[in-house]
């Protein structure tokens, strides 16, 4: 694992998979709401005097962006947040079993995303 140096990068993490597999990880933070679900920011809000400009992560800048939830690393692939803000996250289906704009912890692992990776 490798930190880059300085303030010009937009990964956090550089992970070394060996056979020349490397990720480059945004890490961030997830917030737990009311209703029990989680929201992880997927992009930066960049602020000044006149305007707010929202930047997205795209496949040049990282590979990841990865969070913690309840104990679980979520990983989710850059592929899936090039236009969102926020992707809200749950570990288990709700009681009144919506799941349209729900996803689960479960679909977003290390297993899933970074290990057949390392397969190839």
């Amino acid at each position: 694992m490798s930190v880059p140096y300085g303030n010009n990068s937009r990964y956090d993490l550089l992970i070394d998979g060996g056979n020349n597999h490397y990720f480059r990880i945004q890490c961030k933070t997830a917030h737990l709401n009311d209703n029990g679900s989680y929201t992880v920011n997927v992009s930066n809000g960049v602020y000044t005097a006149t305007k707010h400009t929202t930047k997205h992560y795209d496949e040049n800048q990282i590979d990841f962006i990865a969070t913690i939830i309840e104990n679980y690393l979520v990983i989710i692939p850059v592929q899936m947040i090039s236009t969102s803000k926020s992707k809200i996250f749950r570990v288990e289906i709700p009681k009144y079993g919506s799941k349209s704009t729900c996803n689960l912890i479960k679909d977003f692992t290390i297993e899933k995303y970074i290990l057949p990776k390392l397969a190839e």
